[in-house]
């Protein structure tokens, strides 16, 4: 019963033209990428699997470090995210600057911006 209905839903194959279908005056190897083509899929596709591996490795460093964060903080008997006002690290109650200070003394931007205007 299934063979028929299967045989009955599948196609019989029709003879394909002498050119593939192409129209008149083109073949295979003008409609073809060819070995740029291969090349250049080939190429975004290692690019791809770099860019996740990558992004792999830098999430699991980050969940790493808030782990490490979050022992230590119970360790401490604090919550996670709370800031040790003795720590010296500019948390409130320190007095200390939290922000980074460049080597004229104002705050480091980064990528040579000059920083906020006064």
């Amino acid at each position: 019963m299934i063979l028929s209905l299967v045989l009955a839903a599948t196609p019989s194959p029709t003879p394909t033209p002498q050119n593939g279908g192409l129209k008149p005056g083109l073949s295979a190897e003008q409609v073809t990428p060819g070995t740029l083509g291969f090349l250049a899929t080939f190429a975004v596709a290692v690019a791809g699997l770099l860019l996740i591996r990558s992004m792999t490795k830098r999430v699991r460093r980050i969940q790493h470090r808030a782990l490490i964060e979050e022992r230590e903080a119970a360790a401490r008997g604090e919550a996670p995210g709370d800031v040790d006002p003795g720590s010296g690290d500019g948390g409130p109650g320190t007095g200390a600057d939290p922000s980074p200070r460049g080597a004229g003394g104002g705050p480091v931007t980064g990528h040579g911006s000059p920083g906020p205007r006064r």
